[in-house]
């Protein structure tokens, strides 16, 4: 389930990108590639631009580059590992919001610097989070070319051992039971490339199986079976 509200999310803040997108003289973050189907914008997202129409929250931090700012970010989206050498990257700090890309925005929870990198990990926010004032249009979504992002496996589908080492920050402080460790957390694994094109993304964690097909339009389905109890759900 959590797969399905994460690619689900993913297309929210690319619409908030989207909305927020626009150049002007002097831009601070610097220039970006534009085109949403190049492979660092693919991969990582599209990079936020100010907009004389749009007021952002004065603890975010809109940093420059886009995706191709972006190094690798964890498979559950959690840890950014961005060049710490782009635009306004010195600016973030825990508790301000990071805005790198569409797909790359919280609330930075830890902040730690690796070489020329800083792994960013973040948290989540809301809309009015990231902006203070501004018009947003409504508009309709045409699903012509659309782009699959696999998340990592749901914390609540692991154990309590494995949860608190997957969960544990850059820094060694975990996010769930234990306030600290000594050693440094196993290397979680990075996000898989994303999949351009229609068809169907099928994932299968514990007892719950989910499903997103895209093609002329979208579906979702989900199931759960265990011990004889099923909860079959079919598209929607």
């Amino acid at each position: 389930m959590r797969k399905l509200v994460s690619a689900l999310l993913t297309v929210v803040l690319l619409l908030i990108a989207a909305a927020c997108a626009g150049r002007s003289p002097g831009d601070p973050v610097g220039a970006v590639d534009e085109d949403p189907y190049s492979e660092s914008a693919l991969r990582y997202g599209m990079a936020p631009m100010p907009h004389p129409d749009l007021t952002y929250q004065p603890d975010v931090v809109l940093v420059g580059g886009g995706g191709r700012s972006v190094r690798s970010v964890t498979a559950d989206g959690l840890t950014w590992r961005i060049d710490g050498r782009a635009p306004r990257a010195d600016d973030l700090a825990p508790g301000k919001v990071m805005f790198v890309t569409g797909r790359g925005v919280g609330r930075v929870l830890d902040l730690q610097r690796e070489g020329g990198d800083l792994l960013v990990t973040i948290g989540p926010v809301t809309i009015t989070d990231v902006i203070r004032d501004g018009t947003l249009a409504k508009q309709g979504i045409a699903i012509e070319d659309p782009v699959a992002y696999q998340a990592g496996e749901p914390i609540w589908a692991l154990d309590e051992e494995e949860a608190d080492a997957r969960l544990a920050t850059p820094s060694g402080r975990a996010g769930r039971s234990a306030p600290l460790r000594l050693a440094p957390p196993p290397p979680r694994p990075a996000q898989p490339a994303p999949t351009r094109g229609g068809g169907e993304v099928k994932s299968v964690v514990a007892n719950f199986s989910t499903g997103v097909s895209l093609n002329s339009g979208a579906e979702v389905s989900f199931n759960y079976d265990r011990d004889g109890t099923s909860c079959p759900g079919g598209p929607r």
